[in-house]
């Protein structure tokens, strides 16, 4: 239900029809699926972000969130983020229990928020950590990666996210 879902929020194979979406993931979400409370709880569009009620997203976020779905924390610290700065705290606890929780995806954000500054003072060592952690997670044994992962991996490499550029590694991910 939830790939049909995306599917017809972005005309994936079939006709756009992002109402009828939307009724499919809020279906889904009754029913506990997490990843269509993540659908729910995410901006789908800029548009859509310039509107976005944050207490009835994050709600859903953080249903997802509490069942396990890492995506879900990586979108709650984008919205306490988007709440600005009384809630980089809340930010970067969501990030972090992403990351600990091995979300190859929320090392990296992790990572470009210790390179950046975006939550706190810049510090080379952890994005360093964080980075490397992320390759290595991904690169290990039995791990099934989410789309997410792949794009965590590459972006590392082509922007240098606490790892020296590699435009062949960012490519190959």
């Amino acid at each position: 239900m939830t790939v049909l879902a995306w599917r017809l929020y972005n005309a994936v194979g079939v006709n756009v029809d992002r109402d009828r979406a939307l009724k499919l993931w809020e279906q889904a979400a009754q029913k506990g699926n997490r990843r269509a409370m993540t659908r729910l709880g995410m901006p789908r569009s800029h548009e859509e972000l310039a509107t976005w009620e944050y207490s009835i997203q994050q709600d859903h976020l953080k249903q997802a969130s509490s069942k396990g779905d890492t995506l879900a924390l990586i979108g709650l610290g984008w919205s306490y983020l988007g709440q600005g700065a009384k809630n980089k705290s809340s930010a970067l606890a969501s990030w972090t229990t992403a990351a600990t929780q091995n979300s190859v995806l929320g090392m990296m954000v992790l990572s470009l928020s210790y390179k950046e500054g975006m939550l706190t003072d810049t510090d080379p060592a952890k994005s360093e950590y964080w980075a490397e952690h992320a390759i290595a997670v991904a690169n290990g044994p039995k791990v099934v990666l989410e789309i997410e992962d792949y794009y965590a991996v590459g972006f590392i490499y082509a922007n240098a996210v606490g790892v020296a550029p590699n435009p062949s590694k960012a490519y190959a991910w």
